[in-house]
């Protein structure tokens, strides 16, 4: 019998056929031929190169199935539905280049290797076969994108996707709950890794190709028990992917609660908003030699209905277990909230010859712009921070930045500090976001040449604080209200080296009973506003410029001072 193609629906449905015998000279199996047949058992000869759409769907009774090498391609739903098609094995050197959509769902397949030359894997091809848990691609395999569905609600339990792959589909992996192990062949294609291992619940271990630029926003998200993340040597990776909306953060790695530890190579060059958020395990984060990192992200959100709800998306932000972090060199900025309640972190290091230009805060605003009693600072709430050190760059720390570091005893400026800003603000007088409020470990502070103005509540509530001093040739002009509010403690503030105060701001010092010494460098008294000292003593002792003791004598507010003398008596 020499026949090469059997026709379509040739034995759809049949009730008869069992076991099949085709003719060796047959290349071609047409739609749907045994679809839905009571076939169990065929044999395929090694002419055939092209199994048709739905040939074998619904075979309920086919229980394995051997492909000749000579097939080339296998069709949408060839095999589908064939419930209890445990065993599908490809002859060795396969010429197959295409497996089509739904071409083996919903079977009972337990292991599967795709042969070298499948360039092709349609969408859902694998899916819901509840008993693959292998999945292994023969060495070299031409497969260049694992598209939607591929591998959808199967038992799989690692992958490792092959070189030339260069698109992963975000549902490739929906619902694989035992995927635990992703590996990627050496020199990997692959240059984005978007949200295909999304809230896998047994991923804990990824290997992240060299290849790749950039892990998008949410890509490991949820991901509870990831506790191993790689990259390869000579990783290009540029971006560690985040963001947020509302009260909902995407960060690459957020919610990862098994995460220990990260190396993030040198060639990243920002680290999105909530990208780590919540990782509650991540005692060690370092970064590579020569790193090319310059943004550390982050951001919050405040949303009011019944319930207003404040959300902090910080890089790190609630990362609890981190006790220590060297920031690199290259890095300019660390946004809000970047490091919010990382209640363990003990040490801060800023690398040799930082670039770091500012540390942001902020207050937050609801959709209305109306200010919320929310600060946004970049290491806000790091109760166990012992000691920071200022890099020289920076040249603005934003309201909030410090705000309740309550272990906080130590802030230094490294010399030639270029900082012109120490922001601060407030929603009402006692709910305030100083950059350096709340922080009642704090017992000296003093403030660098070309800081222009200390910002409203920046020092409120530094309960410990006593001596305040600033470096010669200092610029300072302004002192903003309550700039030091509640900090009762105050002996000495040194303005020796101030020529330039214009105005000092309403309760600056106020709750400052223990001044008793203050020296100002400025000839003529600041205008002060209202009760900016606070009770000053009969043992207060005010030094000013030579020859101007009986301007600041007859001025509001500072003839309180008991003494008025000169710098030099």
């Amino acid at each position: 019998m020499n026949i090469s193609k059997l026709p379509a629906r040739s034995f759809y449905r049949s009730l008869n056929v069992e076991r099949v015998v085709l003719p060796k000279s047959l290349t071609e199996i047409g739609e749907r031929v045994f679809a839905e047949s009571q076939l169990k058992e065929v044999h395929l000869y090694e002419n055939l190169t092209t199994i048709g759409e739905s040939a074998f769907a619904g075979c309920i009774r086919l229980a394995n199935i051997t492909i000749p090498a000579n097939i080339t391609t296998i069709g949408a739903s060839a095999f589908a539905d064939c419930k209890v098609l445990s065993s599908v094995v490809f002859e060795p050197n396969s010429a197959i280049t295409t497996i089509a959509n739904n071409a083996f769902a919903n079977t009972a397949i337990q292991t599967i290797t795709i042969p070298t030359q499948v360039a092709k894997i349609g969408a859902s091809a694998f899916a819901d076969c509840k008993a693959l848990s292998s999945v292994v691609f023969e060495s070299s395999c031409s497969i260049t994108a694992i598209v939607n569905n591929t591998f959808a609600n199967t038992p799989i339990q690692t992958i490792t996707i092959p070189a030339q792959v260069a698109m992963i589909d975000e549902t490739a992996f929906f619902n694989c709950k035992t995927l635990h192990t992703v590996q990627f062949e050496s020199g990997s294609k692959l240059t984005t890794i978007n949200t295909a291992f999304k809230g896998l619940p047994a991923l804990q271990t990824v290997t992240i190709p060299a290849n790749v630029r950039s892990i998008e926003s949410s890509a490991f998200s949820d991901c509870a028990q990831l506790s191993n993340v790689f990259f390869e040597e000579n990783a290009q990776l540029t971006r560690i992917g985040g963001g947020f909306s509302g009260s909902f953060g995407y960060g690459a790695f957020q919610n990862c609660k098994k995460l220990k530890e990260i190396q993030i190579p040198a060639s990243v060059e920002i680290i999105e908003a909530a990208a780590f958020n919540r990782c509650t395990s991540l005692s060690r984060i370092t970064f590579e030699r020569g790193s090319n990192l310059k943004t550390i992200g982050g951001g919050g959100n405040v949303s009011k209905g019944g319930l207003t709800v404040i959300s902090y998306h910080g890089a790190f932000s609630q990362c609890t277990a981190l006790t220590a972090i060297e920031i690199p060199a290259s890095v300019e900025v660390i946004e809000p909230a970047a490091f919010n309640e990382c209640t363990s972190l003990v040490s801060v290091i800023f690398e040799k010859d930082s670039r770091l230009s500012k540390i942001c805060g902020g207050i937050l605003t609801d959709s209305y712009g109306i200010q919320c009693n929310a600060a946004l600072g970049a290491f806000r709430n790091c109760t166990a921070l012992t000691g920071i050190d200022i890099p020289a760059e920076v040249r603005t720390i934003e309201a909030g930045a410090f705000k309740n570091c309550a272990a906080l005893k130590s802030v230094t400026f490294e010399s030639d500090s270029q900082l012109e800003t120490i922001e601060g603000g407030s929603y009402y007088k006692d709910d305030y976001y100083g950059a350096f409020s709340d922080c009642p470990s704090l017992e000296a502070i003093t403030i660098p040449a070309n800081v222009k103005s200390i910002g409203h509540s920046a020092f409120a509530n530094c309960t410990s604080l006593s001596d305040i001093s600033f470096v010669e040739n200092s610029v300072l002009t302004t002192i903003e209200d309550n700039a030091f509010y509640q900090c009762p403690y105050i002996h000495t503030i040194d303005a020796t080296h101030c020529a330039l105060i214009a105005s000092i701001g309403s309760e600056a010092f106020s709750s400052s009973n223990e001044i008793r010494l203050f020296k100002i460098g400025t000839m003529t008294p600041p205008e002060c506003s209202s009760n900016p000292f606070g009770q000053v003593g009969t043992y207060s002792v005010l030094k000013v410029p030579s020859g101007t003791t009986e301007a600041y004598k007859s001025a509001k507010y500072w003839k309180a001072f008991a003494s008025i003398t000169g710098l030099n008596e």
